[in-house]
């Protein structure tokens, strides 16, 4: 497995809604997820080492979501509590600190 140093967002996989499983890990570039917002079948995410990640906010509506990995993801705003969530309800808190973040 290789590093990505130039994807910067992932809008292109906006009209992808079908997916389940995606691993950004060690995208250096990787700026914003908003482009995973309509990804509804997504239950595995893997954004590990994203360092210029920025915010979360396309995962806030992610209702099927049970993992997420923030690890090293050190810009991401709002920071989570946990930077590797492995349950649904580990994922939904996440999600409601986005929410309010969003308002």
């Amino acid at each position: 497995m290789g590093l990505c140093f130039a994807l910067q967002d992932v809008d292109g996989l906006a009209n992808l809604p079908n997916l389940t499983f995606l691993y950004f890990d060690q995208c250096t570039s990787l700026k914003n997820v908003n482009g995973l917002a309509n990804c509804n079948t997504l239950t595995r995410l893997n954004l590990k080492m994203c360092g210029a990640l920025q915010n979360a906010d396309g995962l806030a509506n992610l209702s099927n979501l049970i993992s997420l990995d923030l690890h090293d993801s050190g810009k991401v705003h709002p920071k989570p509590a946990k930077d590797e969530m492995t349950t649904r309800e580990e994922v939904a808190a996440y999600q409601e600190e986005i929410k309010k973040s969003i308002k």
